[in-house]
């Protein structure tokens, strides 16, 4: 047996070559392979709790996220809790609602009111597999967006 303090040359570490514990080679393995949603990519038009926490889940395991907000609405920036339980100057970037529910996102800005904001979002379908949204039914069929219109523009 190996003293701890002892200085393995061919590894860098103390005492440790990772070839003599069971096990470790193949957690190694499994974190460098590849997430079960990899080369995924969800529009995210969700609020409230349940939808972006459940898309929050597939972009922890491995799938792009594209978050879409509407400029008027801020959402969940509105909620805290905040640092010293203050929204501050910059609310924006300091809610801990949505720093949870939204990590691992990226994000943008989008009026889906307007034709450049349709058009914008339209080009973000034709890359996308996977589109969530949570709202009323009304409100994507009158925007132009609802299911039967996205899937004229991704069929598959």
């Amino acid at each position: 047996m190996r003293k701890i303090n002892e200085i393995d040359s061919s590894s860098g570490r103390f005492g440790l070559n990772t070839s003599e514990l069971p096990g470790i080679n193949s957690r190694i393995q499994r974190e460098k392979a590849a997430s079960p949603f990899d080369g995924i990519r969800i529009l995210d038009l969700s609020a409230i709790w349940a939808a972006p926490y459940a898309v929050q889940l597939f972009s922890t395991n491995g799938a792009e996220v594209i978050k879409v907000e509407y400029p008027a609405r801020p959402g969940f920036r509105l909620f805290g809790p905040f640092p010293d339980g203050q929204a501050g100057e910059r609310f924006w970037e300091r809610s801990g609602t949505f720093n949870l529910l939204e990590r691992r996102k990226k994000g943008v800005t989008i009026d889906l009111t307007s034709e450049d904001g349709v058009r914008m979002f339209k080009d973000l379908v034709r890359i996308s597999d996977v589109v969530v949204e949570n709202y009323t039914p009304r409100v994507m069929k009158e925007l132009g967006l609802n299911y039967e219109n996205l899937r004229r523009i991704r069929p598959d």
